[in-house]
């Protein structure tokens, strides 16, 4: 039997079955009722022997056993060229005494503690594409066992940091003076690294000899003119036309390489002997 309960005013409350199991016969509140309680038992037998005890019931809140983050949610953009141990973003929940950490692995990146989420290697997106878009899954948690989660979205932006390659890197020839217009002299397979703005373009630089010799239709290199053996300004060159051809990617700002071109012109025999004029001459009529 219940013999005593403090405090007083809570006795009504509490009531006991015959096999010691304490019931309470009403609600707790934990923000507007007593939070201690202290329940005294008398246990007697059929012979009348007894004994007393008493039961301590402490009312704990209940929690919310969710944190909340003040951000559920958020999304970020960095360059790739950012330097190692940047923060990328700050995270927080709403709580004292928090700690954070990842819910997955995500080499690139790493969470302190207090939530600062900052970069562990330098971002090359040429290596490994996969570092473009990247969700983070952080876990807040506290000593009291509450926990909740939230999301970063990282997005990474490509700089351009790869010029274009090209095959053939030097375009070197040697052709007959007599190769006709539109003839095909090399064509250049050019492409760039970078995974975002990487189309290329093509701009031909003749010097002064090889003006007009040469022509671009998209990447392939043509004649365009007749090639002249037979001057002596090419003879100067020691019969070579030089030019240049730019090759441009579609970054910013763009990167450009640089394609040399030499062409060596080798003669054809094209004219037969020919009197430049007509020759006069006196004979005595009794010469030899």
């Amino acid at each position: 039997m219940i013999h005593q309960v403090w405090p007083a005013s809570a006795r009504p409350q509490f009531m006991i079955d015959g096999i010691g199991t304490i019931y309470s016969n009403q609600g707790f509140g934990y923000q507007s009722s007593n939070k201690d309680f202290i329940v005294n038992v008398t246990v007697s037998d059929e012979q009348g022997a007894s004994c007393r005890g008493k039961v301590r019931i402490e009312i704990l809140p209940v929690l919310d056993h969710t944190l909340n983050f003040t951000v559920p949610s958020q999304s970020v953009t960095i360059s790739e060229d950012i330097q190692v141990g940047s923060v990328v973003a700050i995270v927080k929940a709403l709580g004292s005494d928090l700690r954070y950490e990842f819910v997955g692995n995500y080499p690139a990146y790493r969470i302190s503690q207090d939530g600062i989420i900052r970069t562990t290697c330098e971002l090359d997106l040429e290596t490994n594409g996969d570092q473009q878009w990247s969700i983070l899954m952080i876990r807040a948690f506290s000593t009291t066992h509450r926990s909740g989660t939230g999301t970063v979205n990282v997005t990474v932006l490509d700089i351009n940091d790869n010029p274009p390659t090209c095959t053939p890197s030097v375009i070197v020839l040697c052709i007959p003076e007599t190769t006709t217009m539109y003839t095909e002299l090399a064509t250049l397979s050019c492409s760039d690294a970078d995974i975002t703005n990487n189309s290329v373009s093509y701009q031909l630089e003749p010097n002064a000899v090889s003006q007009f010799k040469f022509r671009l239709q998209g990447s392939q290199l043509q004649v365009n003119n007749t090639l002249d053996y037979d001057n002596a300004e090419i003879a100067h060159s020691n019969f070579q036309y030089k030019a240049t051809i730019f090759v441009i990617d579609g970054g910013l700002p763009p990167l450009t390489t640089v394609v040399q071109v030499l062409v060596t012109v080798t003669p054809v025999n094209e004219f037969i002997p020919g009197f430049q004029q007509p020759v006069q001459f006196l004979v005595n009529e009794d010469a030899g």
